[in-house]
């Protein structure tokens, strides 16, 4: 029945407008937009409070347990020996409650210089009821129910070089189950997405320096993420398998102490998807102010190979170098902490996308909590544009258990000890203990036992 066939796609309809570039309805291409979509726009999602609270920056703020989805490279500069962190992300509470974004992840430091990370990232999409209206009975009929999902397993390494750079790289299994392979659309049979995928990453974290009379440090990260093999939905040579949500981020940082109990942070980062841009209809108004063809391209990116398709995401953009720079969205992200150590954090940021490739604007606040070994973070979103987000109006947290054991000696703070080159400890100059001649100990002639004579 083709009402079968709708709710089977309903999921996937969910997805695509979700969290890639919102594509605009054919009524609102004048204008030249042109979003680009992906599979699996999930992975773009940021999945953690703490950075969520920021604009979604994450390139080059502190290593944390959720460092995977923002920079693997962070990880070893983590001030902790590990941690496990688990996070809730409502979506689309505007129309549902039962879909979320759940993401568990844990690093451990198997060396002062490396660092191990698992993360698993699950996007359950809720019960879709497949319903029919049975005209004998008057009735409608519960033909099927489904859970549609989405997961990502990340396997990730990171090594530091130097005392101030670090690399690190993830590989990942994306699985996407989304329709009823019982319902056929057009003949075929749908199946579950799949594609491996790798992602790459590079920190930087100075020294700290004076600025004035305090007491500094800048970051600087970037990262590759999602690059891997395309997916598709049918078992079919006539259905041409799309490209993943790949993606470049570029961040920078800096944090200053203003005291031993306050310091702050101020964060940018600039994103890229490493999609090719379509090539679309160009549209004209007519004489009735309604939209009509001007020109059909007709050129499908999607036959590129994923690498290809990354190279061409750089240059491609039919509108030229305008187009390509609206293709970049924009995150400010700024952060306080209160504490020695640290126990309160107060966050807000900002993110911004162009008109013309989805028109995404939002604000985002949070705060965050440090007792013992445990971290608590929650963010929320308020959009300031008129397309509506999925993640707007909901709440989310997140929550980390730190293992016990310092590693880096985090700014304006003085409860870890220094990395030094390596991650090791070493002595310094001024410590290491030598032999004094003021103390050597020497035999005193008033001391020295004489030999009495009886």
């Amino acid at each position: 029945m083709l009402y079968k066939r709708i709710l089977s796609f309903i999921a996937l309809i969910i997805v695509l407008k979700g969290y890639s570039q919102n594509q605009p309805s054919i009524s609102n291409l004048s204008g030249n937009r042109n979003a680009i979509t992906t599979h699996v726009p999930f992975l773009l999602i940021s999945p953690d409070a703490a950075q969520g609270a920021m604009g979604d920056v994450g390139a080059a703020t502190d290593a944390d347990v959720n460092s995977a989805h923002w920079n693997v490279a962070k990880f070893v500069f983590s001030e902790k020996k590990g941690a496990v962190g688990f996070n809730v992300t409502p979506v689309l509470r505007q129309i549902s409650t039962d879909v979320n974004l759940n993401y568990l992840s844990g690093y451990y430091r198997i060396k002062p210089t490396q660092v191990v990370a698992l993360s698993l990232r699950y996007f359950s999409l809720g019960k879709i009821i497949f319903k029919e209206f049975n005209p004998t009975g008057n009735s409608v009929d519960i033909l099927n129910t489904i859970n549609p999902y989405e997961l990502a397993l990340d396997v990730s390494f990171a090594q530091k070089l130097t005392d101030n750079w670090s690399l690190g790289v993830t590989g990942s299994y994306i699985h996407s189950s989304l329709a009823d392979p019982s319902i056929k659309v057009g003949g075929m049979a749908p199946q579950a997405g799949q594609s491996f995928a790798m992602s790459l990453g590079a920190y930087y974290r100075s020294k700290e320096f004076s600025m004035g009379s305090k007491p500094a440090i800048f970051t600087a990260g970037a990262s590759i993420n999602n690059l891997g093999t395309k997916m598709q939905y049918f078992n079919s040579s006539t259905v041409i398998a799309r490209f993943i949500a790949s993606n470049l981020r570029i961040g920078t940082g800096f944090k200053l102490g203003i005291d031993k109990y306050n310091s702050v942070g101020f964060y940018l980062d600039v994103n890229k998807l490493l999609v090719p841009t379509p090539n679309p209809d160009i549209y004209i108004k007519d004489s009735n102010g309604k939209d009509s063809i001007l020109q059909h391209k007709g050129v499908n990116v999607n036959t590129l190979d994923p690498f290809s398709g990354m190279v061409s995401s750089l240059f491609d953009a039919p509108g030229g170098v305008s187009e390509k720079i609206n293709e970049f969205t924009t995150s400010f992200g700024f952060e306080y902490w209160y504490g020695a150590p640290k126990i309160l954090a107060l966050r807000a940021g900002y993110f911004g996308e162009s008109e013309t490739k989805g028109g995404r604007k939002y604000f985002t606040t949070g705060f965050g909590i440090r007792y013992d070994e445990f971290s608590f973070d929650f963010s929320y979103l308020i959009p300031v544009s008129s397309n509506s987000n999925p993640l707007q109006n909901t709440l989310r947290l997140s929550l980390t258990y730190n293992i016990t054991g310092n590693y880096v000696n985090t700014p304006m703070t003085s409860s870890a000890p220094a990395a030094s080159k390596g991650g090791k400890s070493t002595k310094s100059k001024d410590t290491k203990a030598v032999k004094s001649k003021d103390t050597k100990p020497t035999k005193s002639k008033d001391t020295k036992p004489k030999k009495v004579k009886k």
